[in-house]
């Protein structure tokens, strides 16, 4: 289940620019104070599953079902646009934007609302330290699988909106805004890579 924010675009220097005859000049550097523009929120709900397979099992049994909730924020990152990206001619611009890219994920332990846990015989329950490598693995997941939740696309409409907005401010006429193909992410190494660094960014 998903559910999608549009969040408040940031509008410095929109105001400050007036239609005029000549355009203003647009490079990457001055689109810099749009680093990191979240465009979209989305509210996920992870289902995570987990029953012991190990040799442990003729001690007892031990399963757990629980879901949790994920919050993804996904924008274009400004920092990656170069002036080889930017085509201008006359009252004519082409931009060919950075890939759209996950900037931040939150999924708490504390979001954790368990639906069925079973420990039987010998066996101790689940402890933090494995509920954790459980939200591990769901966050992985939802990295992984992040484009089929259309969370791209949708990041990629009103980021087109906003900019053309801002470049008709600008006092462009003819405005083709295009963006890269984002990086199929598949290996689970490079998926934990991905995870550890947004987790990093939030401080974590």
């Amino acid at each position: 289940m998903k559910n999608i924010q549009i969040l408040s675009l940031p509008i410095l220097g929109l105001l400050l620019l007036a239609s005029c005859s000549k355009p203003q000049p647009i490079t990457a550097e001055s689109m810099l104070d749009f680093s990191k523009l979240s465009t979209v929120e989305y509210t996920v709900s992870k289902v995570v599953s987990a029953q012991d397979h190990s040799l442990l099992q003729i001690f007892g049994d031990k399963r757990i079902l629980f879901t949790t909730t994920s919050t993804l924020k996904a924008g274009i990152n400004m920092a990656k646009l170069s002036d080889e990206d930017i085509t201008i001619k006359g009252k004519s611009i082409s931009i060919m934007f950075p890939a759209p890219e996950i900037v931040s994920m939150n999924m708490d332990i504390e979001n954790i609302d368990v639906a069925y846990e079973e420990t039987t015989g010998l066996r101790a329950g689940f402890t933090d330290e494995l509920r954790n490598s459980l939200l591990e693995q769901g966050e992985c997941d939802i990295i992984a699988n992040a484009d089929s939740l259309g969370i791209f696309v949708d990041a990629k409409r009103f980021a087109t909106e906003f900019f053309k907005g801002f470049l008709e401010q600008a006092g462009y006429e003819d405005i083709n805004i295009q963006y890269k193909e984002p990086e199929k992410i598949e290996e689970p190494s490079k998926i934990k890579e991905v995870v550890k660094k947004l987790k990093q960014q939030k401080g974590e």
